[in-house]
């Protein structure tokens, strides 16, 4: 008996250690991905606490900006180079830096736009910002192939504490310009580190502007755009109905719902090259517990966001806005697993449709409930509805190989 105990204690060992490998890639990415909100959340806290909402809410213009930038700039190349560096490993350096240069013109085009719209005391600093989250943007998909979140999350706490520090050391009354100028240091610290980290990425044999590239990226581009609207378009229509204190204060609690809705993303992003070459019975089994996985940690994250907006903003939600936010998050759960496997099955325009569907329906409610003066509940709500559309659209796409093979 105590031969088969052993026996057994030793087969239960590896399957410890497999299951140790699998976790430690999502503890990392999800550490890595939480890093980013909790930067704008301690740095929105420290505004907010020490000055004002409105000095927030005018450095939120720059940041909505920062977004439709880097959504141009990118061009889909994310997800675009994600597909591609799993279909062809050993070709990961020329492909990065074919998309890298590809992008340049695109990064000068939103440079360009700087000075017709922002101060001039702010245009400098802005722009290196944008320099820098050009190129911090750019090594995404590489760092995501190759599982480097621990370096990921080392590079980000450096940008952070720069941040941190440069807002406590400073006695003075902040500006807009004073946020913008320590938001792009903290921003060019991270660029050159993952300049150094990834080194061999800008060893050029020779530079071409491969304007091809931008077309095969196109669709993930469009998908992007859809994606970015469907999320950030209640915002910018906030924009034009509030004024800045109150912009500020749904961006936070904006930013807040729209992270609980990343997480299925963050979960899976270790496992993409591994979900690409699965097959549809396996993406179907991994579907099911996503769902039910994601109901339960939903459940948590809305509750841990009513908290943090309650003790650290004084924000209080109503019990209607927090049953709300939660189907802001839990849709992305059901849903994420047919938007890998359509991107297997390079469905792209398949995704898009449905994202400009919900887009759509994002657009319309907000607009329609803002002019109607719901506020706050009225865009939550819209938010809430678009992820539902955008659920339904996706389970009607089975996740069926024999499917696809007829399509060809």
């Amino acid at each position: 008996m105590q031969g088969q105990n052993d026996a057994s204690n030793n087969g239960n060992k590896p399957d410890r250690k497999k299951l140790l490998r699998r976790f430690y890639p999502i503890l990392l990415n999800g550490v890595r991905t939480i890093l980013q909100p909790i930067v704008f959340i301690v740095f929105s806290y420290l505004i907010v606490h020490y000055h004002s909402k409105g000095l927030w809410g005018g450095f939120v213009d720059y940041l909505l900006f920062f977004y439709l930038a880097t959504l141009i700039s990118n061009w889909g190349s994310k997800d675009y180079l994600s597909r591609s560096f799993s279909e062809k490993p050993k070709e990961l350096i020329p492909e990065w830096q074919s998309h890298f240069t590809a992008r340049l013109p695109l990064l000068l085009v939103t440079i360009a736009i700087v000075p017709f719209i922002f101060e001039q005391s702010a245009q400098l600093y802005f722009i290196l910002w944008l320099i820098a989250g050009f190129v911090n943007n750019a090594f995404i998909p590489v760092y995501t192939y190759k599982r480097d979140f621990g370096k990921v999350i080392l590079t980000e706490l450096l940008g952070f504490a720069l941040l941190i520090f440069l807002i406590l050391r400073s006695s003075q009354e902040l500006t807009v310009t004073d946020l913008v100028y320590f938001y792009a240091l903290s921003q060019v610290l991270k660029a050159l580190v993952y300049s150094l980290i990834y080194a061999a990425f800008f060893r050029f044999s020779r530079i071409q502007f491969k304007w091809g590239l931008l077309l095969l990226s196109l669709p993930f581009f469009l998908m992007g755009c859809a994606g970015f609207l469907q999320s950030k378009v209640d915002l910018y229509l906030f924009g034009f109905f509030h004024n800045k204190e109150l912009l500020g204060e749904y961006q936070i609690i904006s930013g807040f719902f729209i992270f609980s809705q990343s997480i299925a993303t963050i979960l899976l992003l270790p496992y993409l090259k591994n979900i690409y070459r699965m097959k549809a019975m396996s993406i179907r089994s991994l579907k099911q517990r996503m769902i039910w996985v994601g109901f339960f940690l939903n459940s948590l994250v809305v509750a841990a966001i009513y908290l943090a907006l309650k003790l650290f903003f004084k924000i209080e939600l109503s019990a209607l806005e927090v049953g709300v936010g939660f189907f802001i998050g839990w849709p992305s759960y059901v849903y994420v697993m047919h938007v890998f496997y359509l991107f297997k099955k390079n469905a792209e325009r398949t995704v898009l449709l449905i994202s400009v569907v919900s887009l759509g329906f994002n657009f319309m409610l907000s607009l329609v409930l803002l002019s109607l003066d719901v506020a706050i509940l009225g865009v939550l709500i819209a938010n809430a509805i678009a992820q539902i559309v955008a659920m339904f659209l996706y389970l009607s796409k089975k996740i069926d190989d024999d499917l696809f093979k007829k399509d060809k």
